[in-house]
């Protein structure tokens, strides 16, 4: 199943959770999520929770940055990066507002926006409203996201219900830790004070509080907290990791039969 705000297809057909006829998926022998979120939310809505296993997505190899210790952590935070489509869903207001709240207080630091979508006049407007051209770039949709996730100090993905999350595992497997809302699929991702930070507070206040307490952790708190989160990545979201996953669920039921 895929999660869309639109389609442009005669296949597709959009159905609300109500409107899926769940018996047809439980002929199944198995169904893979792709986080404990979306499996607690499947076995919620179904009768045969047994079948549902969660699975990770995997990163292709290419994503990794290989020696932590030469991971790129500055001295000083001054680099806070959005990467994400520009939909509403998204909630990328709440990180831009949070930003330009902590702007206010903080001259060094710049937001980078990589990403396109439909949000984006909106956006531009909030940062003409705060005049803070000077402090928000937005770059459109990059072909080349490990370039701005070595650039950056940390990674603000403020996104409330998220499957995965698949932009904190790109970050991590770099060793940029992110900030994150503590729900649904990118609240799993992030060990909060360990390998990134998340907010309970799915709003501005509760944003801004968490980027104000990240950027004044010391270098050597970065720099571990970095160190973690590339070490996770390596552990749970390489995909041969996650081939092995899908291979050894694929042994268990040929077994049972």
């Amino acid at each position: 199943m895929r999660f869309i705000t639109s389609y442009n297809h005669e296949s597709l057909i959009p159905l609300a959770p109500h409107q899926i006829e769940w018996a047809i998926l439980g002929k199944s022998d198995a169904i893979v999520g792709v986080s404990n979120s979306v499996v607690e939310s499947l076995q919620a809505r179904c009768s045969f929770p047994e079948k549902i296993h969660k699975i990770y997505n995997g990163l292709d190899e290419s994503c990794y940055f290989e020696h932590t210790s030469d991971l790129p952590v500055s001295q000083k935070v001054t680099n806070i990066l959005i990467a994400s489509r520009l939909t509403k869903w998204k909630a990328i207001d709440i990180g831009l507002l949070a930003f330009l709240r902590l702007a206010d207080e903080e001259d060094s630091l710049h937001l980078h926006v990589i990403g396109a979508g439909s949000e984006l006049p909106y956006l531009q407007n909030i940062v003409q409203t705060y005049k803070m051209f000077d402090r928000v770039s937005f770059h459109g949709w990059v072909t080349n996201p490990k370039y701005w996730y070595l650039k950056s100090d940390c990674l603000l993905h403020p996104s409330p219900m998220e499957a995965f999350g698949r932009v904190i595992a790109e970050a991590n497997s770099c060793g940029l830790p992110a900030i994150a809302p503590q729900l649904a699929g990118a609240g799993e991702l992030i060990i909060n004070k360990h390998t990134g930070l998340t907010f309970i507070n799915n709003n501005v206040d509760g944003c801004h509080e968490t980027l104000s307490y990240f950027i004044h952790l010391t270098y050597r708190e970065r720099q571990i907290m970095s160190e973690r989160a590339i070490t996770r990545a390596n552990q749970l979201f390489r995909a041969t990791t996650i081939a092995k996953e899908y291979i050894g669920l694929a042994n268990n039921l040929i077994q049972s039969i």
